[in-house]
């Protein structure tokens, strides 16, 4: 996609267009507890456009693509947050889509390997462990938001997430159970999971990606916590098939409860 779109810019903005009716659409209905009149949704997709055409390195396999950047932009430029923690940051191309998103923002980066790094003159801090090792907290819980793209323990996330005082949490590869399929081990249970459910009639999920046979022990306890903290799940549309860029996604917005304790028992 960052070497093929359309030159003409009336012809671009057909396109814009239809993207502005979806996401304006998703924001009010599904994300107003957020927010923000001010924002211009013309005007900030039209740079996204600009930036990912130029953005440093056009192939990203592995990571986000198109619908997820756009997402991620989006989100971040309407949230505007003080504080962005992604954890999972392979090449550092979500690093850098953070960085133009939000330039005055404070941005940390984790992953247990960054030998995959390729962004590494920005202005994000990269460290090569687990994010919940860092004495790294929320500065403003209503609006400072964690990437999650890690293939970790949903659960396990939502979890840490509360405990460092954040509400705003983004999930990249959240299936449903019944699409275990297309991602061969996301993080499990996934977001998507613990909100609808279902998983907390398994105690183990199998099934088959590629040919090989995966198999996932779940533990029902943790869901059930992480469940209770779950404010709203989101996923964001589908703008691949409005695009014809292609590819598909489960990108989730979640919110914590801030009123609830962690001390919660069954």
């Amino acid at each position: 996609p960052s070497s093929s779109y359309m030159e003409d810019k009336m012809l671009r903005k057909l396109l814009i267009e239809e993207l502005i009716e979806v996401s304006q659409n998703f924001f009010e209905k599904k994300l107003n507890h957020i927010n923000n009149p001010e924002f211009d949704f013309e005007s900030e997709i039209e740079s996204f456009f600009n930036i990912y055409i130029n953005r440093p390195f056009s192939h990203n396999t592995g990571g986000s693509g198109f619908h997820n950047m756009f997402w991620i932009y989006l989100f971040t430029r309407y949230l505007n947050p003080q504080l962005i923690i992604e954890s999972g940051v392979w090449k550092g191309h979500t690093s850098w889509l953070f960085e133009k998103a939000c330039p005055n923002a404070n941005i940390h980066g984790f992953d247990i390997n960054l030998g995959n790094l390729r962004y590494k003159n920005g202005g994000v801090c990269f460290h090569e462990n687990d994010w919940v090792v860092e004495k790294l907290s929320a500065i403003s819980p209503g609006r400072d938001v964690v990437f999650f793209d890690d293939h970790v323990n949903h659960a396990r996330r939502i979890i840490e997430a509360k405990e460092k005082g954040f509400k705003h949490l983004l999930f990249d590869d959240n299936p449903p159970i019944n699409k275990l399929y297309l991602y061969g081990l996301p993080g499990i249970p996934t977001a998507n999971m613990i909100y609808n459910e279902i998983a907390i009639n398994f105690k183990e999920i199998l099934w088959y990606y590629y040919g090989k046979r995966k198999k996932y022990k779940l533990d029902t306890e943790e869901i059930l916590k992480a469940k209770k903290l779950i404010n709203k799940h989101e996923v964001f549309p589908d703008v691949g098939s409005l695009t014809r860029y292609g590819g598909f996604s489960f990108l989730t917005y979640v919110s914590i409860k801030q009123s609830l304790s962690l001390n919660i028992t069954f």
